[in-house]
């Protein structure tokens, strides 16, 4: 089954799965890599700033894990949840400007808040794009502007899908091209019980890290 899903994944970014048995998010997905983290879905937790606002999980990690599974165990039924496909993102606002584009985490990461790329790429594992801004901060005023111009880009454009998850029901994506939401009109206080894990299928990975390539000041 793995192969057959992460394969529509790859080609669509994302895939919804039905019927599968009443259990954890860790038994339902054995199969698919190493599992990284696993737990509930709240509003803010340390895997993300926001649930109603767009965004890529884990965005701070400097290599976030690569795919999302999102499993409605219990709760109110039809749940939405909303996806952007960021290649739509880079399209519209031309990748080039992607280039300089730094970003650091708000809070250390092992002590550190390095420099990293809002837009990665590497021949190995393909392009790598993180967005969260309650994670992460501009590092130049030049990444700001481009920071600014995502965010009203996104304010504005209308979600490639809602993915309704019923009990038994699984969203999978790829964590470094689409960005997902709760859908609007989901109240945080219906009774539900997501569960989250992250899967990684490159789990030996090293990225050089990122450098003020531009001659803008840090901000």
């Amino acid at each position: 089954m793995a192969t057959d899903f992460i394969a529509v994944v790859k080609t669509r970014g994302y895939v919804t799965l039905r019927n599968l048995p009443s259990c954890s998010s860790l038994e339902a997905f054995p199969e698919v890599g190493r599992l990284l983290q696993a737990g509930p879905v709240g509003a803010k937790s340390r895997y993300n700033s926001d649930e109603g606002l767009l965004h890529t999980d884990l965005a701070n990690w400097f290599v976030p894990p690569q795919y999302l599974a999102l499993f409605c165990v219990d709760g109110a039924v039809d749940i939405g949840i909303r996806l952007l496909d960021s290649n739509s993102v880079i399209s519209a606002l031309g990748e080039y400007r992607f280039g300089g584009a730094l970003v650091q985490p708000h809070d250390p990461i092992d002590g550190r808040r390095s420099l990293i790329r809002l837009l990665d790429s590497d021949p190995g594992i393909g392009r790598l794009f993180r967005w969260d801004p309650g994670l992460l901060s501009a590092a130049t005023s030049y990444s700001a502007e481009v920071l600014s111009s995502i965010a009203k880009h996104l304010a504005e454009a209308n979600p490639d899908d809602i993915v309704r998850l019923r009990p038994g029901a699984a969203l999978i994506l790829d964590n470094w091209r689409m960005l997902h939401a709760r859908a609007t009109g989901v109240a945080l206080d219906d009774y539900r019980r997501l569960e989250r894990a992250y899967f990684g299928i490159h789990q030996q990975v090293e990225y050089t890290p990122a450098t003020q390539e531009t001659n803008d000041k840090p901000m």
